[in-house]
């Protein structure tokens, strides 16, 4: 056979290790080493010898600082610019910031809190002397509250019909609004929530006249003073984002507030990168965001705390926290709850959508209109905002005026551009940026490449294999 004759010819060669090495110092492709083992001069062989042992201790030297830099995993930010079609409305979510209606207040079993100075119910955790089961609390905090209907009275949405500028505004009303209790136990609203049965709204063109402008009346004469300013907190943001543990930002009533949007979206990396963006699997919620996470563990730390739940929180089997729970159990425990050490377990989402916002204002100053001119000034489906004050309050221009200041908050959100902002987080050294940048170094310095390597390693067996050969001859 070929194979058995060549076999005998390498083993009846004989060729000692010097001879094997010879072979090899004439194929290999490390610059400098056939000069160093070659039979020359000394002073030849010496000076190569310290070249290449120079460009060794340069290599293992890059090759220490890339280690390092490999192992502290850099990476850096790339941020874009889309540019799409049609942009979707944000989320919106309005909290007033005193919602207690005094008339309701007064014909509940909450007078006693409202007499006592304890409303709203986080005021004050001493036990109140009596008690009201959890799911009548939820009924009486909710009908006591300011609602939306009475809360809302005008609205302006183009969204539709933006490519026609001549076509009037689209009828819009409280039926796009959701509800929910946030954690101080407040009833709020969101606009635009997305949840099933309620149509995500969006635009096509940028500028105030393709927004959404709302009008509200927070009814300063009708609630209860728990703070000493009055307004409605605004929440802006995604759809899968919960907004309950959130504060937002006040805006007063007597302003018209001009609020320009901005999407932006981030991409993350993941472990072992420093951002640790992931998720974990969540109980009551479909889609992973961090809020979601931290609120889900704060109700099942309360959960062991008190065997209850808040109105904030999601429906978990448990009932709701009773009053004397609330003041005795509840706050406390929430006071407790460490949110950064609870948040360790709770990842940074890696792709989240945000909206950037800038605020204005400026002074609502309306036209002088007569209450005559009323029907002459009413478009087919809308009514002018503050003649339709001026219809249901049964007041002139001066006092609707006043009443404005005191009570109405007129808000218009728009885009600024039809543009996507995208920040996107990529490695700068990962693995093969590393492979490639010790590669470089090593050819530089030993014109070594990964095949010299694959040398060595073929001149080991083939030492190994010739010896063995040798000794069974």
């Amino acid at each position: 056979m070929p194979q058995k004759k060549k076999l005998k010819e390498i083993a009846e060669e004989r060729l000692n290790a010097k001879e094997i090495f010879s072979r090899y110092i004439e194929a290999s492709t490390l610059h400098g080493y056939a000069y160093v083992c070659s039979d020359t001069f000394y002073i030849r062989r010496v000076l190569w010898a310290v070249l290449m042992l120079l460009g060794g201790i340069y290599f293992v030297f890059k090759l220490k600082v890339g280690i390092i830099e490999y192992f502290q995993y850099p990476f850096s930010t790339l941020s874009t610019e889309d540019f799409p079609e049609v942009l979707t409305f944000p989320a919106i979510s309005i909290c007033p910031i005193n919602n207690f209606n005094i008339s309701r207040v007064q014909n509940s079993i909450l007078k006693q809190l409202y007499d006592a100075d304890r409303l709203p119910l986080d005021k004050n955790w001493i036990d109140p002397g009596f008690d009201i089961p959890g799911n009548e609390l939820a009924d009486i905090l909710k009908r006591s509250s300011l609602q939306i209907d009475k809360m809302h009275f005008y609205c302006d949405w183009i969204s539709r019909n933006t490519t026609h500028p001549y076509i009037g505004p689209n009828p819009c009303g409280i039926e796009n609004f959701t509800e929910y209790f946030n954690f101080k136990d407040q009833l709020c609203f969101t606009l635009n929530s997305g949840k099933k049965g309620f149509n995500l709204l969006s635009v096509d063109h940028e500028g105030l006249t393709y927004g959404y402008e709302l009008g509200l009346d927070v009814h300063t004469n009708e609630i209860i003073s728990s703070y000493p300013y009055n307004g409605i907190k605004l929440i802006i943001h995604n759809q899968q984002e919960s907004p309950v543990m959130s504060d937002g930002f006040v805006i007063s009533p007597g302003d018209r507030t001009f609020i320009k949007m901005a999407t932006v979206e981030k991409k993350s990396l993941q472990p072992p990168y420093s951002t640790e963006c992931g998720s974990v699997e969540l109980k009551y919620h479909s889609v992973y965001n961090r809020r979601a996470c931290l609120l889900e563990l704060l109700t099942e730390y309360l959960g062991l705390k008190c065997g209850c739940r808040s109105l904030y929180m999601p429906d978990n089997g448990m009932q709701y926290c009773s009053l004397k729970e609330t003041f005795t159990c509840m706050f406390p425990a929430q006071e407790s709850f460490n949110e950064y050490e609870m948040g360790k377990r709770c990842p940074v989402e890696c792709n989240s959508i945000t909206f950037k916002h800038e605020l204005t204002y400026s002074r609502y100053q309306p036209q002088s209109v007569s209450v005559p001119l009323m029907e002459t000034l009413s478009t087919k489906n809308i009514t002018r905002p503050v003649l339709k004050l001026m219809k249901e309050k049964n007041m002139g221009y001066n006092e609707i005026i006043n009443y404005i200041r005191e009570n109405i908050i007129f808000v218009i959100f728009f885009f600024g551009d039809m543009k996507k902002e995208v920040h996107e987080q990529e490695a700068t050294f990962d693995f093969y940026q590393f492979l490639g940048d010790m590669g470089g170094e090593i050819g530089l310095m030993l014109g070594a490449s990964l095949l010299t390597f694959v040398e060595f390693m073929d001149l080991l067996i083939f030492f190994v294999y010739h010896q063995l050969l040798r000794i069974q001859s």
